[in-house]
């Protein structure tokens, strides 16, 4: 079963999520999967957004560190995290928390622009660190190049060097084009990145299914 976003006014999305069944929540949107992923417990099914995530970072620290078992390098990434919503912000900070990812920092909507800034750079003089910066805000092009002098006042400056995970979705009225969080200027000089369209989103319906799957599996084994 999957709640898709955002819901008619007239209904709560808190009480519709709720009276889904946890094996049937195969987005992960059910206070029992959500709750067991806070509590590091094993949820019947973890947010789709979250294990596309968790597979491109695997992915990324594979190619660039191919001698270094992938889950060995997460106590040495340093990640900021910009957004909270439930859908995304929340799971993967949980998510990053059960799986030793070495710190993470969360941006979010009331955290001051100058606070934001200095988090995005933080990490990426410390020759001993792995700097990744995963954005869910759905504001386009919120990052821009370091090198961009000229950028509005609301972008964030990215330095080169980090892994660049973008799970933002914006679609231009204008040109009917979809834009990502990261202006594709920044990729240059990322140490991986990835792209939108093309990158998180196609990711996280492959893993919908796979979720399905286990899901119908789950029903086997009760019946």
């Amino acid at each position: 079963v999957v709640v898709q976003w955002p819901v008619p006014s007239h209904i709560d999305f808190d009480t519709l999520t709720a009276s889904i069944g946890a094996r049937q929540d195969v987005d992960a949107m059910t206070p029992v999967n959500n709750g067991a992923l806070v509590l590091g417990q094993t949820p019947y099914h973890v947010s789709c957004a979250t294990l596309a995530v968790h597979e491109s970072l695997m992915y990324a620290l594979q190619q660039l560190y191919p001698d270094v078992t992938p889950v060995n390098l997460l106590p040495r990434v340093r990640c900021v995290l910009i957004g909270q919503s439930v859908m995304v912000g929340r799971p993967l900070l949980s998510w990053a928390l059960n799986h030793r990812v070495g710190s993470i920092s969360t941006i979010h909507r009331d955290t001051p622009r100058a606070v934001s800034q200095q988090l995005v750079n933080s990490h990426v003089t410390d020759p001993h660190v792995i700097p990744v910066v995963i954005s869910a805000t759905g504001q386009p092009h919120l990052l821009v190049p370091e090198s961009d002098t000229h950028a509005a006042p609301d972008k964030l400056r990215i330095s080169p060097g980090q892994i660049l995970i973008d799970v933002g979705f914006h679609v231009d009225q204008q040109t009917n084009v979809v834009l990502g969080d990261f202006s594709p200027r920044c990729y240059s000089t990322a140490l991986a990145y990835t792209p939108v369209p093309g990158g998180i989103g196609p990711l996280t319906v492959a893993i919908l299914l796979r979720n399905v799957v286990a899901a119908a599996r789950l029903k086997e084994e009760c019946t």
